[in-house]
């Protein structure tokens, strides 16, 4: 019989679990992020830009419900230290009934979004869409469950299968010209290849029909996690709406297409940290330093790998643009630009949040939600308003950037007391990752400008081996780099070595 664990071996064993998790969650998110990237190409190439104005349209009111379609009880699942049949079974039914009332919502405002753009298809989208809330609310169960239980391999397989299978589907409208079928399948076939699969991968299953009463944590830390989001939602779909009124389906399409450039490498570094993060987190919150020191290294580590990604966009958007979607979208790169400095902000807010939400400050959490969403709201609105018919996405991806970096530093005074997340630590984490990003930029743009008459691959490709030259250095001359990597590949051998 082996002898009960020290909390610094659990601590230890949750650190190498984790890290494990990453590395699977990030192969499994990347094959996402190419299946993606490629569905992206190739419907951006069979659809016009009305047809993603339209669906843009939609999506933005339905998005509202759809990150709520749990009430935020798959998070509760994963924060709560209880895992016994009785607590599973009411989180389950909880979502699953709230899944339903929100589809039913769903197919009711179908009408109401056709009346309100003028655009009948938005209706036939909303009606088409409606059954995904309630598979929503019952797939995200099980997610939570298997990322509580660290079973990463199974969660990122089911994620592939479910993406390819998505993109798949929405090819095959696009080619035979079934138009805004292409991009609702695109999100309603994953929710159902989720439902089919997620079963089947998962050891867990429902034993009964009961909603405890003694459930009123649960749903206090889910309502107040559901409000959070939903006001955020609130003000970050504002952009396309907005748009919508403001302008025509073509520019709506313009900003969709650079706005989604960018946020789909963000939901795809941003899952793995979702589905490993909170676990990690959960078996930390006892210990606020080591809470608040694992929180500071997360925060670091994405903003290092997410700046990467950025200084290329922000340093040669046209070839990025021209290459990946083609010569019709060249007007969104000043756009995608603006976008580009707000995403600098988003990412490090939301892994703030995320932290909190461990903590079960869903309270500040959704005080915040409360207090920035009019703001964000009324920014964005603003822009387009200022901006018309002509330069309205513009503006608005001008309002979307200094919104974001507003946000950030309301957060941070408002994190500064009452817990380990303060602001000096977060300053910390994000004051390398800065200066990287900038530091590259430049080095991505002096390597692309010697090709700028050779094509888009030429200018790419000039701009990366400038970027290993940047590496490089930065490893030859900065003992600070040089010690980063060592503890990273330390603390990747030992994730994965056999634990005696």
């Amino acid at each position: 019989m082996n002898p009960p664990q020290t909390p610094d071996e659990k601590s230890s064993d949750a650190r190498r679990g984790s890290i494990r998790g990453l590395f699977v969650s990030f192969g499994g998110q990347g094959l996402c992020l190419l299946i993606a990237c490629g569905q992206i190409v190739v419907i951006s190439h069979l659809l016009p830009p009305e047809m993603f104005g339209v669906f843009g349209m939609t999506w933005a009111i339905l998005s509202l419900l759809y990150n709520i379609k749990d009430l935020g009880l798959s998070t509760a699942v994963v924060q709560n230290l209880r895992e016994d049949q009785e607590f599973l079974d009411s989180a389950f039914w909880l979502a699953a009934a709230g899944g339903l009332a929100l589809a039913a919502i769903v197919a009711l405002l179908g009408p109401v979004l056709a009346w309100v753009y003028g655009q009948p298809m938005v209706m036939e989208a909303c009606f088409k869409l409606a059954p995904m809330f309630v598979i929503g609310g019952i797939t995200s169960h099980y997610q939570a469950i298997m990322r509580r239980r660290m079973q990463y391999v199974r969660l990122n397989a089911v994620t592939v299968i479910a993406q390819a299978v998505g993109t798949g589907g929405a090819i095959a409208f696009a080619v035979y010209g079934y138009g805004i079928d292409a991009l609702v399948f695109q999100t309603l076939g994953q929710e159902l290849t989720c439902l089919i699969i997620l079963p089947l991968f998962c050891d867990w299953r429902p034993k009964s029909f009961r909603m405890r009463a003694e459930l009123s944590g649960l749903t206090s830390f889910g309502g107040n996690l559901s409000v959070f989001r939903f006001v955020q939602n609130i003000a970050s779909t504002m952009d396309h709406v907005s748009l919508g009124l403001c302008t025509t389906p073509a520019i709506v399409g313009l900003y969709n297409r650079a706005q989604t450039l960018l946020s789909t490498p963000r939901r795809q570094l941003v899952l793995p940290l979702s589905q490993v993060m909170p676990t990690l987190l959960a078996r930390l919150q006892e210990n606020d330093e080591k809470f608040a020191a694992a929180s500071e290294n997360i925060v670091s580590a994405s903003a290092y790998v997410w700046y990467s990604f950025l200084a290329i966009v922000v340093a040669i958007p046209n070839p990025v643009l021209n290459l990946v979607l083609g010569d019709q979208w060249e007007g969104a790169a000043l756009i995608m630009q603006l976008l580009a400095v707000g995403e600098m902000a988003r990412l490090p807010l939301m892994m703030i949040n995320m932290a909190e939400t461990q903590l079960s400050h869903t309270r500040s959490l959704r005080n915040f939600g409360l207090l920035s969403a009019p703001l964000t709201a009324g920014g964005l609105l603003f822009g387009a308003w200022i901006g018309g018919v002509e330069h309205g996405a513009l503006c608005m991806a001008g309002a979307y950037a200094v919104l974001q970096i507003g946000l950030l530093v309301l957060r941070l005074f408002q994190i500064r007391k009452d817990t380990p997340l303060t602001p000096s630590r977060m300053m910390k984490a994000l004051r390398g990752p800065l200066a990287f990003g900038a530091a590259l930029t430049g080095f991505f743009y002096l390597g692309a400008v010697p090709f700028q008459r050779c094509g888009s691959v030429a200018e790419i490709s000039g701009a990366m081996m400038a970027g290993g030259v940047f590496f490089g250095l930065l490893l030859a001359f900065s003992r600070s780099a040089r010690n980063k990597a060592g503890v990273t590949i330390n603390d990747i051998r030992g994730a994965f070595r056999r634990r005696k």
